[in-house]
């Protein structure tokens, strides 16, 4: 039975545009859907294969809610459009790329998108005929002459729809849009976060759809669909080529607690003193009080989110009877940023920074712990008119962004931080997420893995998940094992419900204190690689956590183990230890050779092959594959402000190895004007050579950090090479008379460590340090 059908005579060809209209077949009198295809190049390596795909209504009897061209994904004069052409065949017309690399098929009737590469179909849109687009209706409009959408299936609960209590009313009639996605010959498919499942979407084989609308879930379940508290509507599939290849008065936000924190001046330059910072939280649920001024201020200027008859809307939060702002409203966000201004939020700084929590939005007496469906927002209309069923994903989102807005308006050349808990596709560019009320249980911790790699995958790399669960008392064993794997989340923090046990590493006891002690130096000795994997993320979108088969979608057996491993950029690999009292760990190891990170001097290991290894209580297993180069800084410090004139410890691991260092002042935006460093660092086996002025994609080359850095910060005061086949008697660095004096001490295997202390190079200037044997 064919639903959908394009019109023929309608394909018009506009520059990288196709335009189509799209007719019901079974019904003449309902007006066509009109289907745009836009094709553009990445900007990355200027290949062809984006297409952004677009279906609406034509003549509507409302319009569909669009987000504003920017805010969620880029606007397309951004973009670099791919000039396409078209041509006509059999009941199909299809569009090529400029380079004829790729093409997308549109078949007639049935309606069908098919998506190829290289020759080899990809993607497929409505193979299975489900593309189902409801239009809104008047009450009462007469039934249509044949199958025209699911309402003809099911004619029940179209205009309003009862469920756990809650009337949930549809003024304008149904409105669903739904599609099937073919991705041919995938290995499997992931992303679609965030959902407490497996990596792999298809091989967690569940019986219901991925759900995706925002909640505040209490005590979330494992390995099930239900939707959490963001959502990131993005997916990667794996093709197998053919070619091979609440600080608050009263929870009133913006303010401070007048015996919790009686004296907030004394307290912050405390925290300055010993280069720590503070966040307070700031929720979007605002206490209804005349006296309140930031309660007043929204309310004058009518922001407040209403009920389905226009009334300020009333929810129970916090703070108690509480209204929400009209965050999709670019005015309303504007109204938002002037509560961070200096001269308003009391106490303030420029590096105050924030915790957007209960940002679904969170609304303790509403349907599904949340504002009722049918609410209105105004958005960029003239008029509430925009129902909160349209824009309920993306209302932490636009939360999050006036927040940090209002960081931005506060102190513009300082870089925000901001910590949100409901998000959305393009959440990566406002602050760190986490991924909620976990439990302080194994199978929490477990799961952790591929939520946190799923974002990742997702193009949200500042991620987290609560150290040791936030929910129930963790018992020693898991609290030790938590916090070791902790440290190789990308965002690490320890984070509990009010009403659990202390649980700071010394009220365990003095061994899980030293243990958390020592874990937690390896994280801030880590700091450099971090960053420089942050760099590499933000501006040039590599991913920090990546799966196993990230680096080679050919080993079969890197997805077997995609739940328990993972990689940290390319070369580090950490295997999660997921259950009590485990004392031998099934480890896979890709292809290459491998070093243990937590002993240099043990004997390397082949990868393509798993191990049996013997866990060992103080840490989870970590491995550095050969040929990686990792910047550390070595100095135990508090706070990695108290690190920024450290120098810099380069590890080297094989005989032949590269790899890069980004630094800049890490506090301002200067990095933008190109004022960082990122230094490509290679070995061969004798030479240790530092290129500077490398590119970054959005930024373009580096300049150096000019005064913003103390010459100190950018000093190497070691170089360690692992796994060096010959010792070597000593080192020099090449233009200079400076020779260095090498100590050496054997591996497992035979091989060397070998290290160079204080080598008077400096990163950001290019120098070659060669040994000599």
């Amino acid at each position: 039975l064919v639903v959908h059908k394009i019109d023929p005579s309608s394909i018009k060809l506009l520059g990288n545009k196709v335009q189509a209209k799209l007719l019901f077949a079974n019904d003449p009198k309902v007006k066509p859907l009109l289907l745009e295809l836009g094709f553009f190049l990445s900007e990355v390596d200027g290949k062809c294969g984006i297409v952004r795909t677009y279906i609406t209504e034509q003549e509507p009897l409302h319009p569909r809610f669009r987000l504003t061209p920017g805010d969620v994904v880029r606007k397309e004069d951004e973009l670099l459009p791919d000039k396409v052409s078209v041509s006509e065949g059999s009941g199909s017309t299809e569009i090529s790329s400029s380079s004829g690399s790729c093409k997308v098929t549109l078949r007639h009737s049935p309606f069908e998108v098919e998506f190829a590469m290289d020759g080899q179909v990809l993607q497929k849109l409505n193979s299975r005929r489900f593309f189902n687009f409801e239009r809104y209706r008047p009450k009462g409009s007469h039934e249509h002459a044949g199958l025209v959408d699911a309402t003809d299936l099911d004619s029940n609960n179209l205009f309003e729809e009862n469920f756990g209590g809650h009337m949930d009313s549809k003024p304008r009639g149904p409105a669903a849009v739904g599609i099937d996605v073919a991705f041919e010959a995938a290995v499997d498919v992931f992303g679609l976060a965030e959902h407490a499942v497996g990596l792999g979407l298809g091989a967690n084989v569940l019986s219901e759809p991925y759900r995706f609308f925002n909640l505040d879930v209490f005590e979330y379940a494992l390995d099930v669909p239900m939707a959490l508290y963001g959502a990131i509507p993005l997916v990667t599939a794996i093709h197998h080529l053919k070619s091979g290849d609440a600080i608050a008065s009263g929870k009133k936000y913006f303010t401070w607690h007048p015996s919790h924190f009686a004296q907030p001046d004394k307290l912050l330059s405390a925290l300055e003193a010993s280069k720590r910072k503070l966040v307070t939280i700031i929720d979007p649920h605002i206490k209804k009080d005349n006296g309140y001024d930031v309660y007043n201020k929204m309310k004058n200027h009518d922001f407040f989110t209403k009920t389905k008859d226009k009334q300020l809307y009333d929810g129970w939060c916090w703070p108690g009877t509480s209204s929400y702002p009209d965050f999709c409203n670019p005015e309303a966000r504007r109204l938002w940023t002037t509560f961070f201004k200096m001269d308003y939020y009391p106490h303030n700084r420029p590096d105050l920074y924030t915790w957007n929590d209960m940002n679904e939005p969170s609304v303790f007496n509403g349907p599904e712990v949340t504002m009722p469906r049918d609410n209105l927002h105004k958005c960029s209309e003239n008029d509430y008119k925009v129902e909160h069923r349209d824009v309920h994903n993306v209302y932490g989102f636009y939360h999050h962004m006036a927040t940090v807005e209002g960081q931005l308006v506060r102190a513009p050349n300082v870089r925000p931080f901001v910590l949100t808990r409901s998000f959305f596709a393009g959440s990566h560019k406002h602050g760190a997420i986490w991924t909620g009320d976990n439990m302080a249980k194994w199978e929490h911790l477990a799961i952790s893995v591929p939520m946190l790699v799923s974002l990742c995958l997702c193009g949200t790399s500042f991620v987290g998940a609560d150290v040791p669960g936030f929910f129930f008392d963790p018992e020693p064993e898991l609290f030790r094992r938590w916090h070791q794997l902790g440290i190789w989340y990308p965002f690490y923090r320890g984070h509990a419900h009010l009403e659990t046990k202390r649980r700071e590493p010394w009220m365990l006891g003095e061994e899980i204190t030293q243990n958390v002690r020592e874990q937690v130096t390896v994280r801030y000795q880590m700091l450099p690689t971090w960053y420089t994997l942050f760099a590499e993320w933000a501006l040039s979108g590599k991913p920090i956590l990546r799966p196993l088969w990230y680096e080679d979608a050919k080993d079969p057996e890197a997805f077997r183990h995609q739940n328990t491993h993972f990689l940290l950029g390319s070369d580090v690999l950490v295997r999660a230890i997921t259950k009590p009292r485990e004392e031998a760990l099934d480890v896979y190891l890709p292809s290459g050779s491998w070093f243990d990170f937590w002993d240099a001097e043990a004997k390397p290991l082949a990868g393509g092959r798993s191990y049996s290894i013997k866990a060992d209580p103080a840490h989870v297993p970590v491995y550095v594959r050969a040929g990686a180069i990792l910047p550390k800084k070595m100095r135990r410090r508090r706070s990695s402000l108290t690190m920024a004139s450290d120098p810099y410890t380069i590890m080297v691991y094989g005989n032949q190895a590269g790899g890069h260092v980004y630094m800049d002042d890490g506090q301002s935006h200067d990095f933008q004007q190109g004022h960082f460093v990122y230094d490509k660092l290679s070995f061969d086996g004798q030479v240790l050579a530092s290129e500077p002025s490398q590119r970054l994609h959005v930024v373009g080359s580096a300049k150096g950090v000019g005064g913003a850095t103390s010459k100190g910060s950018t000093a190497v005061e070691r170089l360690v090479f692992v796994g060096l086949p010959s010792s070597p008697a000593s080192a020099y660095l090449e233009g200079t008379d400076a020779k260095f004096e090498v100590t050496s001490s054997r591996m497992q295997s035979g091989a060397w460590v070998a290290t160079v202390k204080k080598p008077h190079c400096q990163l950001g200037a290019p120098w070659k340090l060669r040994l000599t044997f």
